[in-house]
């Protein structure tokens, strides 16, 4: 799994890309084994928000925010 960071006028959003596809977070926690409802409270643990666009993981304000959240993530 690969987790990228693009930065947007507004913030940061973060996206997780498994075999060069990006994932929605459903397909991310049915690939990850792990329930939807356990990636947002990580999500909200680190500041984050529920991505608008359909193929992104995450949204933060602030770039160490979605840095902590990916971390989180490649430890789970």
């Amino acid at each position: 799994m690969i987790y990228k960071i693009n930065s947007e006028a507004v913030g940061f959003i973060v996206y997780a890309l498994h075999l060069g596809e990006k994932l929605s977070l459903g397909e991310f926690a049915e690939t990850k084994e792990m329930d939807v409802l356990q990636v947002v409270k990580l999500m909200a643990s680190e500041g984050g928000f529920q991505a608008e666009p359909k193929d992104a993981l995450a949204f933060f304000l602030f770039e160490d925010r979605a840095k902590a959240f990916v971390n989180v993530l490649q430890v789970v």
